[in-house]
């Protein structure tokens, strides 16, 4: 049986797929780390910008309390987006994909993050555990308040819609641009392998050839 072109039958293996998992690996307890630290969160607990009892209640002990205290002072509820942007992209480490221009999808998170704390803001939502700090955090209530000033509350509120809904679709077209690349691998390498079946029972092929001499025997 004649073979497949060697272009379209082999797709390279992914490059340093053991470094690829073992960064994933990385990434995910990272994300674990961040994650019990923001939901062990206690007022409570002494922080770099606080003094309170001696011991941490947090989960993570004291690095942890000093973490969380850090992003909820700076960006608020928002910082609870994070552990999830984390374990996205330990996936995608882990599925030894590689990711198409990096710095604007990280810069394009960073802007979906920042809204999304500027949304928290204007909200004006008190978290039930904590009242020092701003649902948005100080980056947010400045940013709100930034806004505020020149377009109210409703013009804010729109514009920042708009800011997150376009950082994350930002996201979504290299994602999409990368599945189209494997989807039409996957389709040449398809068709490929029907063509060179359909050329074997032709009557010149291997199997139709092999067809005629057993009837002419």
């Amino acid at each position: 049986m004649a073979a497949i072109s060697s272009e379209l039958e082999i797709e390279p293996a992914p490059r340093n797929t053991r470094v690829n998992e073992i960064i994933a690996i990385g990434l995910v307890a990272l994300a674990l780390l961040l994650g019990l630290c923001l939901a062990s969160y206690n007022p409570n607990d002494s922080s770099w910008n606080a003094a309170g009892e001696i011991g941490a209640h947090n989960w993570i002990g004291v690095v942890g309390a000093n973490v969380a205290a850090a992003l909820f002072q700076s960006i608020g509820l928002a910082a609870y987006l994070i552990p999830f942007l984390i374990i996205a992209g330990a996936w995608r480490r882990f599925r030894a994909r590689r990711i198409n221009a990096p710095v604007s999808r990280l810069a394009g998170l960073i802007v979906m993050v920042l809204s999304s704390a500027a949304l928290l803001s204007l909200a004006n939502i008190r978290p039930f555990y904590d009242a020092s700090f701003n649902a948005g955090g100080l980056v947010g209530a400045l940013i709100a308040r930034a806004l505020v000033g020149g377009l109210n509350t409703i013009g804010t509120t729109i514009l920042l819609v708009a800011i997150a809904a376009t950082a994350f679709c930002w996201r979504q077209i290299f994602l999409s641009h990368t599945s189209m690349k494997h989807s039409r691998r996957h389709s040449a390498i398809v068709s490929a392998c029907c063509a060179q079946s359909l050329s074997d029972f032709a009557p010149g092929g291997w199997l139709g050839v092999r067809n005629v001499n057993s009837e002419s025997n």
